[in-house]
């Protein structure tokens, strides 16, 4: 602030210099200019300055911002990544226990190399959860996009049982435990895994006022099904549709 005084004193005497020359050489300016219009002046020109650097007016000498689209990264990049994603597949068929159905994932990944292993089975919690959700809140709508054509037909019936008997479900607790896939397949451009899904589960059925008729508010089940996905590879989306169900909890 100092520093700026200092300025403003040889900036002021400049300019009164510049006025008595001008009226030397018969200029038509104002004689009326005081210090005080001075300090107006000065103001408003700081102020000016100060939101010219706040909105950040490109002057042509920034630096460009951080980032990159795929036409920036170099090929030694691509490969860097690419080596990468080779050694993440590499060691997600090392966590699989079977030979037979490590070598049938490694051809499916040959075969659609967007295909990572804990990517899906984790795509596979969610769904499971929320399709389980669905059915319970009887939103067909939902779960349309989720399931193949006869598993939609077998949820839309039992949806429709349910509210024939105006019953509701109620899922009071639910756990997600594991998900591993126990088998691959792929023929003619289709992918099927079956997947074992273990879960915890508190499954009420209510009816009339709340009253349960199905099911211990104080007990969790643990619940073992297995669910079979498929995708076709060439069909453009990376949407798994449901296509069986089969229980086998003990």
């Amino acid at each position: 602030m100092l520093l700026f005084g200092c300025e403003f004193v040889d900036m002021y005497n400049l300019l009164q210099r510049y006025i008595k020359c001008s009226k030397d050489a018969s200029m038509n300016i104002p004689e009326s200019i005081t210090i005080v219009d001075f300090v107006i002046l000065i103001i408003t020109l700081f102020l000016g300055y100060q939101i010219y650097r706040a909105l950040g007016m490109r002057t042509g000498t920034e630096k460009k911002r951080h980032g990159f689209s795929p036409r920036d990264v170099s090929p030694s990049h691509q490969e860097s990544a690419k080596a990468q994603d080779e050694n993440e597949v590499r060691e997600e068929l090392t966590q699989i226990d079977d030979p037979k159905l490590a070598l049938k994932l490694e051809k499916i990944i040959k075969a659609d190399p967007s295909f990572h292993i804990n990517q899906f089975l984790q795509g596979v919690k969610n769904a499971f959860e929320l399709i389980l959700k669905r059915f319970l809140e009887g939103d067909k709508a939902a779960l349309k996009p989720l399931l193949s054509p006869q598993m939609y037909n077998q949820f839309s019936a039992l949806i429709d049982q349910r509210e024939k008997k105006k019953q509701t479900a109620d899922l009071a607790f639910f756990r997600m435990v594991n998900a591993e896939i126990v088998e691959a397949e792929c023929q003619r451009k289709t992918v099927r895994m079956r997947v074992l899904i273990t879960s915890e589960q508190t499954l009420l059925i209510k009816e009339g006022d709340n009253k349960v008729v199905d099911g211990d508010p104080d007990y969790i089940d643990t619940v073992t099904d297995t669910w079979t996905f498929e995708r076709k590879i060439d069909s453009g989306s990376s949407i798994w549709i449901l296509k069986e169900i089969a229980d086998v909890s003990e």
